[in-house]
């Protein structure tokens, strides 16, 4: 069996993790976003703070489902083109 896909089958891939790691514009974006969250959750109250952690839980819950669409659907369209290219040999 593949090295690849033996990892895959173990759960040892992760490519929602390795991606945009050496991006700077996601890096410099993701720092920007957690200054201005520190920035607005001095300024709530508890009640207030409590809330945006619902509605983060909420946003990470529907980026989790978007994730795992894309990367379906990426892994699904890799395998068409590759089966297509394999074909028209």
């Amino acid at each position: 069996m593949k090295e690849t896909i033996r990892e895959l089958f173990y759960g040892n891939i992760f490519p929602s993790e390795r991606c945009g790691n050496n991006n700077t514009e996601i890096k410099a974006l993701t720092k920007r976003l957690c200054e201005g969250r520190e920035k607005l959750c001095n300024s709530l109250s508890n009640e207030q703070k409590e809330l945006l952690e619902q509605y983060d839980d909420l946003i990470g819950e529907m980026y989790s489902l978007y994730n795992e669409e894309f990367f379906v659907y990426g892994f699904s369209l890799g395998a068409k083109i590759i089966k297509e290219s394999l074909d028209k040999e």
